[in-house]
């Protein structure tokens, strides 16, 4: 009885197993309970071993009941599970089998990065090949033939055509397995619209080119005056190699600076954000250059930065210079022109 009152109670399975197994244990209960009373009339005792056994048969029925509305609910739960987190997420699941041949199963999810409805596209593999951009057909085909060979996890970029957007890259990754009692093979994995993600790549690759080819010296300074990245024409110009550098500090390579006026220099770059100043930097062969410098404070994730940017200005000065000095004849001959006018 106790058993058929925990079940009915305790157990978090739903359906009539339940129901059924609890009466089931509490009707056995109470036959045991009675029978020992019963068991003296004769007429009754075969009807109570009968009884007896048809309950033990019921319980058993009832527990292959629970044990497999259980087992079913699990299921539920698991594919409800992968459904929400299919939904939730932006990739598309895909699956092929060898004894299938030709078909491709694909989820609606990378029909809708595509922009086709799933009967636009053929389902055969053929018709996926010819959206695969002409360039990287010969490689993912490889790739697969390869990796499906020796059964190895697949993780590849490609461009597939979209209905109306062009060539979109794409990221597939997939586990090749062996299935089945005749172990076919069989692969299935995801397809992730990486476009987005190339695009910005592209163009922190392109942001950092041009830093790299500014003819300009590009200093990222910390706190203590220490480099922590300098660009390609700063080591062409200082004539160090960039692992040289980026072990120096502000003071190795600029000799109008010292560790005293550092301080005040960041106090003051603090408050405006940005100055400017004319310095001389020393190369490697000790030789100094003229130079004018922008530093600019920055905070980037909790770290104050001074990005600085410094220009030679050792044609400017000698310009400047000559100006000057032709300025100076100029005025000296309108002297004597003016003294011999007398």
């Amino acid at each position: 009885i106790w058993t058929g009152l925990v079940i009915k109670k305790h157990f978090q399975v739903r359906g009539p197993g339940i129901h059924f197994t609890a009466g089931a244990f509490i009707l056995w209960g109470l036959h045991k309970f009675d029978y020992p009373f019963l068991r003296p009339v004769a007429w009754f005792a075969p009807w109570g071993y009968l009884l007896s056994a048809t309950l033990e048969i019921v319980v058993a029925i009832g527990m292959l009941l629970i044990y497999f509305e259980a087992t079913r609910e699990a299921l539920a739960q698991n594919e409800e599970r992968y459904d929400l987190a299919v939904q939730g997420s932006s990739d598309g699941i895909w699956d092929w089998e060898e004894r299938r041949g030709d078909t491709l199963w694909c989820s609606p999810r990378i029909y809708q990065m595509l922009g086709y409805s799933p009967g636009e596209l053929c389902s055969g593999i053929s018709a996926w090949r010819e959206i695969v951009h002409p360039d990287d057909r010969e490689r993912v085909e490889q790739t697969l033939r390869e990796h499906l060979a020796r059964l190895e996890p697949i993780d590849l970029e490609l461009r597939l055509r979209s209905k109306q957007m062009g060539y979109r890259w794409f990221r597939g990754r997939g586990r090749p397995t062996l299935d089945g009692p005749d172990n076919h093979r069989r692969l299935a994995g995801t397809l992730q619209d990486i476009t987005e993600l190339k695009n910005a790549l592209q163009q922190l690759r392109m942001a950092f080119f041009s830093i790299e080819k500014t003819a300009m010296e590009i200093f990222w300074i910390t706190e203590n005056a220490h480099f922590i990245y300098v660009n390609e024409y700063a080591c062409q110009l200082l004539g160090y190699d960039r692992n040289e550098l980026l072990a120096l500090t502000v003071f190795d390579i600029d000799p109008d600076f010292t560790r005293e006026m550092w301080t005040h220099h960041w106090e003051i770059l603090r408050s405006k954000g940005t100055v400017s100043i004319q310095s001389r930097h020393r190369r490697k062969d000790g030789s100094l250059i003229p130079v004018e410098v922008t530093a600019n404070y920055h905070v980037y994730e909790g770290q104050v930065y001074n990005f600085a940017y410094a220009k030679d200005i050792s044609e400017r000065l000698l310009a400047e210079k000559e100006k000057h000095q032709l300025a100076g004849q100029i005025r000296r001959a309108q002297k004597m022109e003016a003294i011999g006018t007398l």
